[in-house]
Formats: C-alpha cells, sequence, structure tokens
C-alpha cells in the first residue's frame, strides 16, 4: 500500500513536472512543443547547438522547458480560471443608467420652449421676405404684360364697362370690350386661350364657355402673403354670364391706378352701361346712339384706367416713372375668403369695379386690418410695405407712411406736379 502510494507520489509530481515545464511553441519547430514521433525529435535535436542542448529539459512525455529563459510558460486551465465577469448594473444603482426626474424634463422642454420662440420670428420674417419678393415678381409680369399691350395696340389694357359685365372674346380692344384690364392683359401672361374661350359662339354657347372662363384662377393675379390663387365665391351677377352667387370664380389682389377721382356710385356713375341686354354687341349699339344710354366722357379721370377707356401711352405726362400704372389693393381680411367685401365680391374678369381699380381720393394706403372695410385705397397684407407697379414697368415697395399728396401725384398722369422721391 505504501508502495503504491509512493508511485501514485511519484506520478502525481511527473504529471506537476510537465505541467510546470511543458514546452509551449516548440524550440523545434513543432507546432505545439510536443515531438510526435522519435524521429522528429533526434532531427530537432541534432540542429540545436550542442551548448544549448546541455540546457534543455523534458518531461516524461517529452514535453521541454527551457531553464535558461527569465520566466517559464505556465499552461493555463480555462476550465480552472475564475473569471472576473461584472454583475449586470442595477436599474437606478450607481453603475446603471436611470431615467430622467420630472424637473430636468421640465428644464428640457422650457429651453425647447425658448429657442423656439426665439427662432419662430426669424423664420416667419424670411419667409415673409420670400412671399414679398413674390409678389414683386407679379406685379412686375402684370406691368410687362400692360406694355407689351400698349406696344401691340398703341394703348394699355382698356378699363372696361361696369360691375356687371365680363369680358367678351368678340368685342376687341377698345371702348366696346366690357372686361376690364385683367381680362385684355391675358394673352400677354400667356393665358391668351382665357381671352379667346367662346369666340366666334352664338350669345347662348358663348354664357356657357365664359361661366367656366369666370372660374379658372390666375397665379399672377394673387398676392401669396394674402391667399392662395384658389376660386373665391363670387358676391354679385353678370349680364353675360350666368354664373350663381356662391359660386366659386377667379378673384384678383391687384388693382389698377384709377388717377384721384373716384367715381361715385351713388351719382350713378357705376350704371351708365346699359343693363336690358346680355349681347354685348346690342349694347354698344345702344351706347352709339345716345338715348338713353351714353358713352362716359372720363373728363374728371386722371388715372390709367378710366370706364371705357383706351390710353396711349403719349397722354402720361407726368412720365411713365413717375405714375402709378397697377398696385395693391386693400382688403378687409374678414372676407379674404367669403366673397361678401365689396372691394372683392366680383371676378377678375369683370368690367371696371372696386374689385380691379383703386383710386386715391379717400386716404394714403394701408395694411389689410380686421373689421376696416375700404375698397377704395390701395393697401396689402403686407406688414410695413404695399408694392405699386410704375407706367415704365418698374416696381416699388412704398412705406404706409407716403405722404397723402405725394400719393396722389404718383396716381395722376396730367397734374404736372412732380412727385418728391422722399416722401415715399
Amino acid at each position: 500500500m505504501a508502495r503504491s502510494r509512493r508511485i501514485s507520489d511519484v506520478g502525481t509530481a511527473s504529471r506537476a513536472a510537465q505541467a510546470d515545464f511543458g514546452f509551449r511553441i516548440s524550440v523545434f519547430g513543432l507546432p505545439n512543443g510536443r515531438m510526435r514521433s522519435q524521429k522528429d525529435f533526434v532531427g530537432n535535436l541534432e540542429s540545436i547547438p550542442l551548448e544549448l542542448q546541455a540546457s534543455l529539459s523534458f518531461g516524461l512525455d517529452g514535453s521541454f522547458s527551457d531553464p535558461l529563459s527569465h520566466k517559464r510558460p505556465s499552461i493555463r486551465n480555462p476550465k480552472s480560471e475564475v473569471r472576473n465577469v461584472p454583475s449586470p448594473p442595477r436599474l437606478g444603482g450607481p453603475t446603471g443608467r436611470h431615467g430622467f426626474t420630472l424637473v430636468e424634463l421640465l428644464v428640457v422642454i422650457a429651453i425647447i420652449g425658448i429657442l423656439v420662440a426665439l427662432l419662430l420670428p426669424a423664420i416667419q420674417a424670411a419667409r415673409e421676405a420670400a412671399r414679398r419678393a413674390q409678389c414683386v415678381n407679379h406685379l412686375k409680369q402684370l406691368s410687362l404684360a400692360a406694355l407689351n399691350h400698349e406696344s401691340a395696340h398703341q394703348a394699355y389694357p382698356v378699363g372696361g364697362w361696369v360691375y356687371y359685365w365680363v369680358g367678351d372674346p368678340d368685342s376687341g380692344n377698345d371702348r366696346y370690350q366690357p372686361g376690364s384690364w385683367p381680362y385684355g392683359i391675358t394673352p400677354f401672361i400667356e393665358d391668351g386661350q382665357l381671352r379667346e374661350m367662346g369666340a366666334g359662339l352664338s350669345l347662348a354657347d358663348k354664357v356657357l364657355v365664359t361661366n367656366k372662363l369666370l372660374t379658372v384662377p390666375i397665379t399672377l393675379f394673387h398676392c401669396p402673403t394674402r391667399r392662395p390663387a384658389i376660386p373665391y365665391p363670387l358676391g354679385g351677377g353678370f349680364k353675360n354670364a350666368s354664373v350663381a352667387a356662391g359660386s366659386p370664380v377667379a378673384k384678383i389682389d391687384y388693382a389698377g391706378n384709377g388717377g384721384t377721382y373716384r367715381p361715385n356710385s351713388g351719382a350713378g356713375e357705376f350704371s351708365w352701361a346699359p343693363g336690358i341686354t346680355s349681347d354685348p354687341k346690342v349694347a354698344g349699339a345702344a351706347l352709339d346712339r345716345g338715348t338713353a344710354f351714353k358713352w362716359p366722357t372720363n373728363k374728371s379721370c386722371d388715372g390709367i384706367f378710366c370706364f371705357a377707356s383706351k390710353l396711349p401711352g403719349k397722354k402720361i405726362t407726368d412720365g411713365t416713372s413717375k405714375t402709378y400704372l397697377f398696385g395693391e389693393k386693400y382688403l378687409n381680411p374678414d372676407h379674404y375668403d367669403t366673397g361678401q367685401d365689396y372691394g372683392d365680391n366680383e371676378t377678375a374678369f369683370t368690367g371696371l369695379d372696386w374689385d380691379n381699380v383703386r383710386w386715391t381720393a379717400d386716404g394714403t394706403p394701408r395694411p389689410d386690418q380686421p373689421g376696416l372695410g375700404n375698397y377704395w385705397i390701395f393697401g396689402s397684407a403686407h406688414p410695413s410695405i404695399f408694392n405699386m407697379s410704375m407706367c415704365d414697368g418698374s416696381v416699388q415697395s412704398m412705406s404706409y407712411d407716403i405722404d397723402i399728396t405725394t400719393n396722389q401725384r404718383l396716381s395722376s398722369r396730367r397734374d404736372g406736379e412732380v412727385a418728391v422721391s422722399s416722401g415715399y
């Protein structure tokens, strides 16, 4: 029994020596430091210098170690290792993640709110600047269209008849044309097909086509700050169209310059055109006869657009760069989309009316204001300026503080007075 224990102890010591002195990556070039055969051992041993062979030792199973090395190789048993694996973090603990407290969340929300409050005015100002620039461009295009009309027909677009007539495709470009300037310039803003809708048809068929014409909005007719270019409710009715009140029709946010004198509706100055017929030719013939109805004389009109007017450029004696042509019209915001404002209750293609012509006799332009109705003056939806175009095609952004006298001088084509630029 004692002998067996000693043999067992020797074997255990041998295995310990083998583990302690086992050669890792073979000095002899073997992959795992162990000799695969005696031939391998002898062959590799012969290639080692004699002085080095004397320093080598090997275990019982043929593993080698180098006692001359400063650090003995060690064999680790992965199964016997005790690894230092960190325990999972506890929620809310000092090493784990934790949620926001209510105070922290409120602080973050407050900071975001402050940033939005600081940035929002700047964003709105940038957007308004872009819309204002687009509005200027619309006026520029309308002005160039009017100048092209003057070149083609030796006159600016006609003023048209009155509010209960709309444009007629067979009535030319003179005083027999019941439609006002928005109808007359359509061929020069790439919408010439609108000007020809219903041409040559019978009166009944023409009325049906005209009904469709009145529903077509034109982008250039709208200020993007005020409202989009879509149809809006009609507040009135017409002689040569059968669109019912409340039906959606095309509108316009710009007006022609009517001068310093405003026609008086109470004195019948808006009812000179015949209303007994729906045929513009019959109405024109009645005006030619001059019995029941007569053509207006327009003696007091010193603007560009007058009743049934056909104004040549040479009549602008104060200079085209110093005379209004078009401008933004004032409109009560309460009625942007109702059709109930007298200055916006018809259609863009009607005759001369408050919808498409404005005057300077009743005060200076002003920004749109809820609850305030004024359908004679210029104005706009822009907070600090309104845009006006001149008869030479230029566009200027004017201050609402413009002097009333300066404003009237700029609207008159023939008063002989030169508007001082410092007044606007």
